[in-house]
């Protein structure tokens, strides 16, 4: 095990202090040392010009360890709370103030891996600001300073190389606390490979920017040690098994973009610290057990493009700070105990494309902000206590391509604007309280693909013109009061697989069906209806015992009464109008 190294503690510092300015004052100290070395080197080569053979060409400085000692005391670099003090200091040495001249010839880097105590000591503290369990192996902490010490292949040169050496350490650290050897690939890690060839690993040069651990097998807790990877941009860990808290320091990553959590096993809430990093634009926490609320200021994040927190115990509501935040995309939150009106704000972003808050508890009407949200494309807002009509200005939304408002306390009538939702594939609206008739308008929208608008109160009859959308493949208008006979147009869609207009008050008869017609028509529910007549022969040739695929066909044939409502020799299921089978 590593030797106990006595240092100052960390505690107290600024978070980015304990690992930036640490490193940056080291690579300083080095520096002026090389510097020294350059000037006694070129002492000798004026002497040696100077033709004075009596004075011995000096032999090269080997860096021992009482050297390290006393110029790592007399540099204080060991003091932290001297660092803290000066880590605004504009005046601290820089490279041009230890190198004034242009001739000198290129110093010598220090070599600190000749010596193994010197090595292990630049080692331990440059690594003790990052972490303070350096010497417990029982650690993951402890056991990547082991490994640095003592199995690195690579063995890089805390003085030559301390990026490396700080990368390698965080790595480790992050590979023993998440259970490397059982990861489903963990090709070249703790290799004496280049960090950068890890699998999982990215780099802009060699600069780690990228740890993208998605569905490998990961488990245990995140170390905070990972804060000392500095430029860390993208930091995926999608679909694992990560447990505890999201640690606090990773406000300290400050060029992260992306920060992908989703589908673990982490509790707690979210760390304010988040709110620190500047550049943050995927924040996604989805299907875990973090819970309290969403920061009141995450309108600091006004980069942020992703909010994903859903099917998790997040509560409370949505802070209007979030107007804020002017390039979100997507607020994911369904399934969480969100709760509250809608802020108006929410919908201030002209990039927001995809709103779910499904299976909350929202509540109230929504704003008319909502209709200003013109880059919509997904909105869905199923099992929650929304309430209200929906605007004419609904026709404003001229990208929505999905709009789902099931199961809510929605009421009024379909929007005749429905009709300009020129790129609408989805609308489904059932189990609302919505009364008045379907719009005709909505034979409009030829991109539909499916219409639930079951389970309301709608009424008046069904229009032929929603038959001339030829992408349909779903149609759900039953249990209404829709009247009327069914339109002699309803084989028209090409694609249509289910039709379900039962529980209504249709009359008249089963319209005939042309060769070529109903080809891809699965399921067609009739009954709980008034309709009279048989079931015409055309549509039992398309069973799926005979020419077709129907495998669903429902009317009300059952017996009594003798003779039934309407006739029918190849049904799956006969009822009567009252919804009473055939026994």
């Amino acid at each position: 095990a590593a030797a106990a190294v006595t240092r100052t503690s960390a505690a107290g510092l600024p978070g980015g202090l304990r690992n930036l300015e640490n490193i940056r004052r080291k690579r300083v100290l080095t520096t002026r040392l090389e510097a020294q070395e350059a000037r006694r080197r070129q002492e000798a080569e004026v002497a040696d010009n100077d033709q004075q053979p009596q004075q011995q060409q000096p032999q090269q400085t080997v860096f021992s360890a009482e050297d390290a000692d006393a110029f790592f005391a007399e540099s204080n670099f060991f003091d932290l709370r001297h660092l803290q003090q000066n880590s605004l200091n504009t005046d601290a040495p820089t490279v041009e103030d230890t190198d004034p001249t242009t001739d000198t010839p290129a110093p010598t880097p220090v070599d600190c891996n000749s010596d193994p105590d010197v090595r292990e000591e630049a080692v331990m503290d440059l690594l003790g600001p990052i972490s303070p369990d350096l010497d417990d192996p029982s650690t993951p902490a402890g056991e990547a300073a082991e490994w640095i010490l003592n199995g690195d292949p690579a063995m890089p040169d805390p003085c030559r190389d301390p990026d490396a050496v700080v990368d390698r350490f965080a790595l480790a650290t992050f590979y023993y606390s998440t259970g490397g050897e059982q990861w489903s690939n963990n090709d070249a890690w703790l290799s004496e490979e280049n960090a950068c060839d890890w699998f999982g690993v990215r780099c802009d040069g060699d600069t780690i920017v990228e740890l993208n651990m998605e569905k490998n097998n990961l488990s245990g807790e995140l170390p905070p040690e990972i804060a000392a990877l500095a430029d860390l941009r993208d930091f995926k860990m999608f679909r694992n098994s990560l447990e505890g808290t999201l640690f606090t320091e990773i406000g300290e990553l400050m060029n992260l973009r992306t920060l992908d959590l989703e589908q673990n096993l982490f509790t707690g809430t979210i760390p304010s610290e988040v709110l620190n990093i500047p550049d943050l634009q995927f924040l996604r926490g989805s299907f875990n057990e973090f819970s309290g609320t969403i920061p009141e200021d995450i309108g600091q994040l006004d980069s942020l493009k992703e909010l994903w927190f859903a099917e998790t115990d997040l509560e409370g509501t949505i802070p209007a700070s979030i107007g804020n935040c002017e390039e979100l995309e997507s607020i994911l939150l369904y399934g969480t105990d969100i709760e509250g009106e809608l802020p108006p704000e929410m919908f201030a972003s002209d990039q927001l494309a995809w709103v779910d808050l499904s299976e909350t508890d929202v509540e109230g009407e929504l704003p008319s902000t909502f209709y200003e949200a013109t880059a919509l494309r997904k909105f869905v807002m199923n099992s929650t206590d929304i309430s209200g009509t929906l605007s004419e200005d609904l026709g404003n939304l001229e990208n929505l391509e999905q709009l789902w408002i099931r199961k809510t306390n929605l009421e009024g009538k379909i929007p005749d604007s429905i009709g300009d939702l020129s790129k609408l594939e989805i609308l489904l609206l059932d189990e609302n309280k919505m009364t008045g008739p379907i719009p005709s308008t909505i034979g409009n929208n030829g991109n539909l693909l499916f219409v639930d608008v079951s389970n309301n109160e709608l009424e008046g009859a069904i229009p032929s013109e929603l038959f001339d959308v030829d992408r349909l493949e779903i149609i759900y208008i039953g249990n209404n009061t829709l009247t009327g006979p069914i339109p002699e147009n309803y084989y028209e869609p090409d694609n249509l697989r289910e039709l379900w207009i039962d529980g209504n008050l249709l009359t008249g008869t089963v319209p005939d069906v042309p060769d070529g017609k109903f080809e891809q028509l699965e399921e067609l529910i009739l009954n709980k209806n008034f309709l009279t007549g048989d079931v015409p022969d055309s549509l039992c040739d398309l069973r799926d015992d005979a020419d077709g695929k129907i495998v669903s066909l429902h009317a009300d044939c059952a017996q009594p009464p003798s003779p039934p409502q309407i006739g029918c020799a190849c049904c799956t299921k006969c009822t009567t109008a009252a919804g009473e089978e055939d026994p």
